[in-house]
């Protein structure tokens, strides 16, 4: 068992103010919930209604495999987070 992540996985941590409920997931897609380690009064903070509190979530999705030895550049996915939250 490795602990290195898979090269086909990319991720994508979405910071909101906004009160998302529940998680997706489907073959290859996965947006749910990402709890932080915080303290507690922090904690406290985030989940209380007002200016101060926000949500996080991880978007997670699979990518076809690239070749290491190939001239091909490493695909950017980066713009994927601003179209997942254009649709939230």
């Amino acid at each position: 068992m490795t602990l290195r992540p898979q090269k086909t996985t990319q991720k994508a941590l979405i910071s909101t103010t906004s009160r998302l409920v529940g998680e997706y997931e489907n073959t290859g897609i996965l947006l749910t919930h990402a709890f932080p380690d915080f303290y507690k009064r922090s904690a406290f903070v985030r989940f209380s209604e007002g200016p101060a509190s926000r949500s996080a979530f991880i978007f997670a999705f699979e990518t076809p495999p690239v070749e290491e030895n190939s001239e091909q550049q490493f695909p950017n996915y980066s713009g994927s987070s601003e179209v997942i939250c254009s649709y939230l």
